[in-house]
């Protein structure tokens, strides 16, 4: 038993070593009204073998947890300029939310030359 909790501590430090050579990872501290709390940011280059960002060709993650909103991911894949982004919330309310400014930060963007997908 003790060969496999030594094995499987192995492949776990092998599979952070793989991440960490290929994906950027920021913490961020949050304060919203007199809550605070930590955005977790990780942006991924889309060629594995660095760590240095294409702004072109990039694909980031950001997730929080919200006092009243529940836990919040947010994926966006940037490719030229092109923006695919991803949602997914805990709390369903907060989906009509995102859902009523969606065209706003459709043509916030087309106004930066992106289009959303």
């Amino acid at each position: 038993a003790d060969a496999n909790v030594l094995q499987d501590v192995k492949n776990n430090m092998e599979l952070m070593k793989n991440v960490n050579t290929s994906v950027n990872y920021l913490q961020l501290p949050i304060q919203v009204n007199e809550n605070k709390t930590t955005a977790d940011i990780y942006v991924f280059n889309n060629k594995k073998s660095s760590k240095a960002v294409n702004p072109e060709s990039a694909t980031i993650l950001i997730a929080l947890d919200l006092q009243h909103l529940g836990h919040i991911e947010s994926l966006i894949a940037v490719s030229k300029k092109s923006i695919n982004l991803t949602f997914k919330v805990e709390k369903e309310e907060f989906k009509k939310v995102i859902k009523s400014s969606s065209e706003a930060l459709k043509q916030a963007l087309e106004a930066r030359g992106y289009r959303l997908d």
